[in-house]
């Protein structure tokens, strides 16, 4: 059966949310959104894609998922209830002329975060 009140989103305890790559095509409008919703939202990136940082958040931190010490304080500044994480070079033939970058982005990054 079929109801025609609007549905409303499941609360949620998550009100500050971290970024990895978030000046990305992808994290950049994630990032828009989730401040539209009232989220503290915080952008991780390292800037190599050559976007800038977004200007709708509050907290942009230039930082390289290889970094773990560097990855390790911001996120400790920051205190997010949630990450997403979207640092990681995707671009095939990059990743396949820079196969130990992608390797250390892709894998080594990931685990770090």
């Amino acid at each position: 059966m079929m109801s025609d009140s609007p549905q409303t989103a499941p609360t949620t305890d998550i009100r500050r949310v971290c970024i990895t790559g978030g000046a990305g095509m992808i994290g950049r409008r994630l990032a828009g959104r989730l401040v539209a919703r009232g989220l503290d939202v915080a952008v991780l990136d390292d800037l190599s894609s050559g976007l800038p940082m977004p200007d709708h958040v509050l907290t942009a931190v230039r930082c390289d998922i290889r970094n773990a010490a560097a990855l390790g304080a911001a996120v400790s500044a920051f205190r997010p209830d949630a990450i997403v994480h979207l640092a990681a070079l995707h671009h095939v033939p990059t990743c396949e002329l820079q196969r130990a970058r992608c390797l250390d982005i892709n894998v080594t990054g990931m685990e770090h975060v």
